[in-house]
């Protein structure tokens, strides 16, 4: 997951986040990640819902 971020596969990297919240829903960590995600992508308003949930 963390390698789809550094080449820049942000999509990519979203879709495995969102399947991981799939099979364990309350994982805070996984949240975070998808923030950082959307962080990196400059859509800051999704990224900080992700990170306050």
């Amino acid at each position: 997951m963390l390698s789809s971020c550094l080449c820049r596969k942000y999509e990519q990297a979203l879709e495995y986040h969102r399947q991981a919240l799939v099979l364990i829903p309350q994982n805070a960590s996984t949240y975070s990640a998808i923030g950082y995600v959307h962080s990196l992508m400059g859509d800051f308003e999704s990224a900080i819902d992700y990170f306050h949930t």
